[in-house]
């Protein structure tokens, strides 16, 4: 416990506890050679006090979930169930007590965001140049969601009224191996988990999501580290303080912790909410669970090492993880480029397909959010089963490009199960079905794309084949993941996105299994139409396309294409 805290709860002190000690103290002074008794009066006094200490503590909300919100300036509410609202008691900052510089700054800049997004909007262009090309602003943008110049000018008044850092650089850790090579820290959950590193910040401050093993239940959960000192941009909301029931607990590895839990359902979830909070050095630790009950939360928060949590530096070089150059190799003979793929009558068919069927998608009603030139929807299903609208689309491009093979059926496999033709909605989703789904192991999933295994750290998800030879496949593997387009030359493949920007330029690449491939950036949006990044490699007989998020930097694109072992599509 700080000495300021101890000072400012002493001042809470029921005057009683200190006439209680009175007598011990002037017992002591008159009997200063009874060394023994002397000591056990001290410890008398001392337990009195840190007694008197812990129940003021306790009761003024330092140790309980009270003591982490701040309460907005004025009257809230959120939109839980449609047509419902429900009042927000406070928010809870990662890395600040209330009261705190870090948490007055927290919830000034919640409130001031929140009603200012209310009452203006923003483009999704993500044109910078209004900052003027400075790096730093850029950070603040991106990290704050400061969107505009005025949002950006209270960002920098609020840190400097309460003398608060903002953050300066985020990384999104690709791996687990990744995250604790960079952050110094090491692994600290006890128990089987799938907690992956959502991101990581200049000073140390860090998320991870997934879930952890307590008992025989799996929690899905959110683990934070905020650093002290700084303004940190995420918050948890608090509806009623009062549905929690609050205590303090020592786990295994003998952290000190205080825990609430709400003893009332989410109406949305049906679970009730569980908070863990731990303070170690610079840092406080914040653990967003459920538990459904009371032994359940502290078997939980057994699963967990804070010390170890605790570990690593707080001055991190992300620069050599953000921004890694393009290593280009000299292009071998005969490689493809981006230019020679769009130059292809497999690529103009796909796109001109996919387009035309996106914006027939738009229409239909179960796609009431869709956007006019967004390309979210295309056709995942077999043109057996298709109405006349998507047959009459696949015609305009058959007369187009007639000598393409065009398949008829499809089979699609999603996380081992394969979805009966016609389930697979526009969005690739799958429709509520009652028809009987088969199961389907990962080695048959690979051999139904028709390559063996060719990820070495990610595992197959999803798997769309057609009778033509084309398939598509989802890959799990590092924060985003990506896919592959498998398309025999001559075939049609229904699936391809449009590329955005075809005038972006690639490089060589040497893929980790000895192959070269040609990797192209993603380049801006042209929003509504979003961009993606490209891997492309050809075979004698067909074209492989690995695609990744836009957005991708050049690191995580080169990753990508070590993770694929290419000499299996051929």
């Amino acid at each position: 416990m700080k000495q300021q805290r101890i000072m400012d709860m002493l001042e809470h002190i029921d005057e009683r506890y200190i006439l209680e000690a009175a007598p011990a103290l002037r017992d002591r002074r008159s009997s200063m050679h009874r060394k023994a008794g002397r000591t056990l009066l001290i410890a008398a006094v001392i337990v009195s006090l840190f007694a008197a200490l812990c129940a003021v503590a306790y009761a003024a909300g330092w140790f309980g979930l009270a003591q982490r919100i701040t309460k907005p300036a004025e009257p809230t509410s959120v939109s839980l169930i449609i047509g419902e609202e429900t009042p927000v008691e406070g928010y809870i900052s990662m890395n600040g007590i209330a009261g705190s510089p870090e948490a007055l700054a927290h919830g000034e800049w919640v409130a001031f965001r929140n009603e200012y997004v209310s009452q203006h909007s923003f483009s999704n262009d993500t044109d910078l140049s209004w900052l003027g090309g400075d790096e730093l602003m850029e950070s603040y943008y991106m990290i704050y969601g400061a969107y505009d110049q005025a949002m950006l000018d209270k960002l920098l008044e609020i840190s400097e009224k309460y003398n608060v850092k903002l953050h300066s650089q985020m990384y999104a850790p690709p791996t687990d191996a990744k995250f604790y090579k960079v952050s110094g820290c090491e692994p600290f959950v006890l128990s089987d988990n799938s907690l992956s590193p959502m991101y990581l910040y200049e000073d140390g401050s860090y998320k991870f999501e997934g879930y952890v093993t307590a008992g025989e239940q799996e929690q899905v959960l959110s683990f934070i580290r905020g650093r002290k000192g700084v303004l940190d941009p995420s918050l948890a909301t608090v509806y009623d303080s009062g549905d929690y029931e609050e205590w303090q607990y020592i786990n295994v590895s003998g952290d000190e912790l205080n825990l609430a839990r709400n003893t009332v359902p989410s109406q949305v979830t049906g679970d009730c909410g569980l908070f863990i909070f731990c303070e170690k050095g610079d840092y406080i630790f914040t653990v967003f669970a459920s538990a459904g009950s009371k032994e359940q939360a502290e078997l939980l928060a057994d699963q967990f090492d804070f010390d170890t949590a605790a570990k690593g530096g707080d001055d991190l070089d992300l620069d050599s993880v953000i921004k890694v150059e393009a290593v280009q190799a000299k292009p071998k003979e005969g490689l493809m480029t981006m230019a020679d793929w769009l130059a292809t009558d497999e690529y103009k068919a796909s796109s001109e397909f996919y387009t035309l069927v996106c914006e027939y998608a738009g229409t239909l009603p179960e796609n009431s959010s869709y956007v006019k030139g967004t390309m979210l929807f295309s056709y995942k299903n077999s043109f057996a089963v298709a109405d006349e609208t998507i047959l009459s689309i696949r015609d305009q491009v058959m007369e187009r490009y007639p000598d393409l093979v065009y398949p008829l059926n499809n089979t699609s496999v999603i996380g081992n199960e394969i979805i009966p033709d016609g389930d697979m909605s526009y969005g690739g989703g799958v429709a509520l079905s009652e028809r009987e789904r088969k199961s389907c192991t990962d080695e048959e999933m690979y051999e139904l794309f028709g390559a063996g295994k060719f990820c070495t750290e990610g595992s197959i998800f999803r798997v769309i084949a057609y009778d033509n030879g084309a398939a598509f496949c989802d890959v799990s593997a590092f924060r985003a993941g990506y896919g592959i387009h498998y398309i025999p030359k001559g075939a049609f493949y229904p699936l391809i996105q449009p590329v955005v920007n075809p005038e972006l330029e690639g490089w060589a690449y040497e893929s980790a299994c000895g192959e070269q491939v040609y990797i192209v950036p993603s380049g801006s949006d042209n929003y509504p139409v979003l961009s993606y990044c490209s891997i492309i490699y050809e075979t004698d007989s067909a074209y492989v396309i690995a695609y990744a998020p836009g957005g991708a930097d050049a690191g995580y694109l080169q990753m990508v294409a070590d993770d694929i072992d290419f000499t299996m599509f051929e």
